[in-house]
């Protein structure tokens, strides 16, 4: 099994979700960035896979690699869009506050577009990359760490 937490990431995770959520105000673009950038640091040593493919899934990239959707499931699962290999949207939703203005309503929309795209696909990493896949196609201004 691999191990999904790195304490620092997660600390530094929390630290920025608590400093925001106490403010009540929604988070910076260069916050969000720092989030994600430790998020990415937290999931890319477990597996196997190159920041070019990685970097391929902002753009509609989505190749038949395991490693690359056992990744995104780790980073969905820091992001709280995942738990123990279920789709958490609705649970997720409850932190849209956070986010940017401009980026609330693409978000919220994609995200309610996405909500059942993983019905019935079996193996959290196959349920992970599924619903990416959705939400890189539902959301304008999709973006991945």
């Amino acid at each position: 099994m691999k191990k999904y937490f790195h304490p620092f990431t997660t600390v530094t995770f929390l630290i920025i979700s608590s400093n925001v959520a106490v403010i009540e105000s929604a988070m910076t673009i260069q916050q969000l960035e720092y989030a994600g950038k430790a998020m990415r640091e937290t999931c890319k040593p477990q597996f196997n896979v190159s920041d070019e493919i990685i970097d391929g899934l902002k753009i509609g990239q989505f190749p038949e690699n395991d490693d690359l959707k056992c990744f995104v499931n780790c980073m969905m699962e820091l992001m709280l869009l995942m738990r123990d290999g279920v789709s958490n949207i609705d649970a997720a939703s409850k932190f849209f506050h956070l986010l940017p203005e401009d980026l609330r309503e693409p978000y919220s929309n994609g995200m309610n577009a996405c909500k059942n795209a993983a019905d019935g696909v079996q193996g959290k990493c196959e349920v992970a990359y599924t619903l990416i896949k959705c939400l890189q196609k539902k959301n304008p201004v999709f973006a991945w760490p």
